[in-house]
């Protein structure tokens, strides 16, 4: 990750220019808003930062390993003189001021694996920090690529609300002349107007249901507003032989979360070891060099080498309690990587038949919708022969629109439910699931008028 660190920052930076420089009508692409969390996204950024400490936090681990090398230099000033009484005469043995410096270097030599069992759970929660940092960023993705899908179900939807109020205006001044005529009877005509009324108010809630999405993009993608010009469509081409098995034991063996908590535990072990070690004796090395500036002895400077061995024998219980404290941590982490991996076996199941059922659906409503158009059709000939009433016309739209809303919802589902299920089983979302998309040249006709994440 370090060396493509300078790649990074700089794929941040031309995000950065591109939607600094958007315009009114230009296209934001799936792909832009992915690149943007992915790299620079705020949930991304905690998690990176938490790896760096983490990796500081190892280096700390680490220095017991090496020598301890202090230096010190100083000038002493004292009251009185310090002598000798030899003899009833006073022989001095020191200036009264004098100088003084020292370097002194000590080493562990060996500590039964303590400082060693140290470094090595540092080093096991950084892979788990890095872990998490993966988690992460899957997760924002996936933030990001349903709140996208949002945006496009809901212009989808509004376009299809709209289609749903032109056939409904068009039917209901039809009924208007006939009412007056008097053809048809003032029911007829009042249920023609509640519904386009009816019709009128789902197209302000699918205005407001993107809104909505658009807000929560933006809040994602940690931008002030997201008035976006035109956001693109995105075609998912789902592989085929995925089954319910092979995406379970694919989630068991990649899920990301799972890997932290095995190097938590790991390094919970490492932990327990260095405590258990540091009730055992440490030998270690001792040597420096010391010079006082001192005319009364024979010499001014001196080296010395120690060899010792230490070891604590009471603390008070300390050591006890963190024993007992180590090994009732990895006894609840083992419990909560049970219980994740059940809850992760549910998701991918729940993933799973998710996105058949979303398959499913799209499949059927795509023919309920053909079917209803060739409904509308019909009974609009019919009406207009007189061998339908006006009741029967309503009712051919509101299926249609029913029909339309199911398609559309389908359509969408299946492009959500994929990108769950690709997250539950622990796959790169950045990767897997733009490998296996294709963003559309067709802009979907959801606003004229806005600022655009990134220049097309």
């Amino acid at each position: 990750m370090t060396r493509n660190k300078g790649k990074y920052l700089w794929a941040v930076f031309l995000l950065f220019l591109c939607a600094g420089s958007a315009k009114a009508g230009e296209v934001m692409t799936l792909r832009a808003a992915i690149d943007r969390v992915a790299l620079d996204g705020r949930q991304v950024r905690i998690a990176v930062d938490n790896t760096v400490l983490a990796r500081d936090e190892a280096e700390m681990a680490g220095s017991p390993l090496l020598p301890q090398v202090n230096a010190q230099a100083g000038y002493t000033a004292q009251a009185y003189q310090m002598a000798s009484l030899a003899g009833g005469q006073k022989l001095n043995t020191a200036q009264k001021n004098f100088d003084s410096l020292g370097v002194d270097v000590y080493q562990t030599l060996y500590d039964f694996g303590a400082d060693r069992s140290n470094l090595k759970a540092a080093r096991a929660l950084v892979k788990a920090f890095e872990a998490d940092e993966i988690s992460s960023k899957n997760q924002s993705v996936l933030n990001v690529i349903t709140a996208y899908v949002d945006i496009l179900e809901a212009g989808r939807m509004e376009a299809a609300a709209r289609e749903e109020l032109s056939s409904l205006a068009s039917h209901s001044k039809d009924v208007a002349i006939f009412f007056r005529e008097g053809v048809v009877t003032r029911n007829e005509f009042l249920a023609a107007r509640v519904q386009f009324s009816f019709a009128r108010q789902q197209l302000v809630t699918w205005k407001d249901q993107q809104k909505r999405a658009r807000a929560h993009l933006a809040q994602i993608l940690s931008m002030k507003s997201l008035a976006i010009a035109v956001v693109t469509d995105v075609e998912v081409n789902i592989p085929q032989g995925l089954t319910l098995d092979s995406v379970r034991g694919e989630a068991l063996e990649g899920r990301p979360e799972l890997k932290k908590m095995s190097h938590d535990l790991s390094a919970a072990g490492f932990s327990e070891d260095a405590v258990r070690a540091s009730k055992k004796p440490t030998i270690f090395a001792d040597s420096g060099y010391a010079y006082t500036d001192n005319r009364y002895m024979s010499r001014d400077d001196n080296w010395y080498v120690k060899l010792g061995v230490k070891m604590n024998i009471f603390n008070g219980g300390l050591t006890k309690a963190e024993i007992a404290r180590a090994h009732s941590r990895q006894e609840m982490l083992k419990e909560q990587r049970a219980a994740l991996e059940e809850e992760i076996g549910l998701q991918t199941e729940k993933g799973f038949w998710d996105l058949r059922d979303a398959k499913a659906l799209l499949t059927s409503s795509r023919s309920a919708r053909d079917q209803a158009r060739e409904d509308l059709r019909v009974t609009r000939t019919q009406y207009k022969e007189g061998s339908a009433t006006s009741s029967a016309v309503l009712d051919a739209i509101t299926r249609l629109a029913r029909a339309e809303t199911g398609y559309w919802h389908g359509t969408y589902e299946v492009k959500r439910g994929y990108a769950r299920l690709l997250f539950a089983m622990g796959r790169d979302l950045r990767e897997n699931y733009m490998s296996d998309a294709r963003q559309g040249e067709r802009c979907s006709p959801v606003t004229k008028n806005g600022e655009s994440l990134c220049c097309h």
